[in-house]
C-alpha cells in the first residue's frame, strides 16, 4: 500500500534517520529492485513524481502531488 511507505519514511526519520535518507529508503530503493531507472529520485532527467506532505498527529498527510511535474491531486 503506498501510504505505508510514506509512513515507514517517517517512522525510519522517528528512529533517528535523516528525513531525505529516510524518504531514499521508500523511494529510490524500490525502484532499483523493480528497474525503474527513470523514478525514485529527485534529479535531472527524472520523472518528476513528487509528494508534498504535512506531518499532523504524528502522522503523514498528503497535501498535494505532482506526476511527471504536473499536478494531478
Amino acid at each position: 500500500m503506498p501510504s505505508s511507505a510514506l509512513h515507514a519514511a517517517f517512522v525510519l526519520h522517528g528512529l533517528g534517520a535523516r528525513l531525505p535518507e529516510a524518504i531514499a529508503t521508500v523511494t529510490t530503493t524500490p525502484a532499483r529492485c523493480v528497474a525503474l531507472a527513470d523514478r525514485g529520485e529527485i534529479a535531472p532527467g527524472r520523472r518528476a513524481d513528487l509528494v508534498r506532505v504535512r506531518v499532523a498527529d504524528g502522522l503523514p498527510v498528503v497535501q498535494a502531488v505532482w506526476r511527471r511535474g504536473q499536478r494531478v491531486a
